[in-house]
């Protein structure tokens, strides 16, 4: 048995291709890009859904990732590990210093989850710096005042957080 042909859409009216297509948003040329091949147009400011513009590398504090819900393993590395946290201190800008007592064994672009701290700015996800076996920094959404931000519920454990193609650190999207 043959199966009928659907029911034909009367008097549709698509909308205008040419309407969508043709905007201010870019001027007219295109660059190439390397890494897709794909022709992208000049002079576009790239938003996400809530109006914010994209950087070229955006850092900080990322929204709607809860430090709680870390996965202990996957495949066979291990996160949420305590870091043995001997200082946290922030030098007035968005940089801040952290100190173990033992060595950390993260290396550049690892991840971290940072709770409890005195400032709630230096607080969430980051991916860091590391300066020496028992230092790293990571850095802040916003510039907070020098000094120890050390509490006594502190808590820096590893973390793996989702980075989209060409970024190198956790995206930024909310203050």
């Amino acid at each position: 048995m043959v199966s009928q042909d659907p029911i034909p859409i009367m008097n549709a009216r698509p909308d205008s291709y040419d309407y969508y297509n043709t905007s201010n948003l870019a001027e007219p040329g295109f660059t190439i890009n390397t890494a897709t091949g794909i022709p992208v147009p000049n002079n576009v400011d790239l938003i996400t859904e809530d109006g914010q513009t994209l950087t070229a590398q955006p850092i900080g504090k990322p929204a709607d990732l809860d430090p709680n819900a870390l996965m202990p393993l996957i495949n066979q590395t291990q996160y949420d590990i305590l870091l043995p946290v001997l200082s946290i201190t922030a030098d007035g800008s968005t940089t801040v210093t952290v100190t173990t007592s033992a060595a950390n064994n993260l290396s550049t672009g690892s991840q971290i989850s940072v709770t409890g701290t005195t400032n709630n700015n230096a607080m969430g996800m980051y991916s860091v710096t590391v300066l020496s076996a028992v230092s790293f920094t990571y850095q802040a959404n916003s510039a907070i005042p020098s000094g120890g931000l050390l509490g006594p519920n502190t808590r820096i454990v590893t973390a793996s957080v989702g980075i989209p193609p060409q970024y190198t650190q956790i995206v930024q999207t909310g203050a």
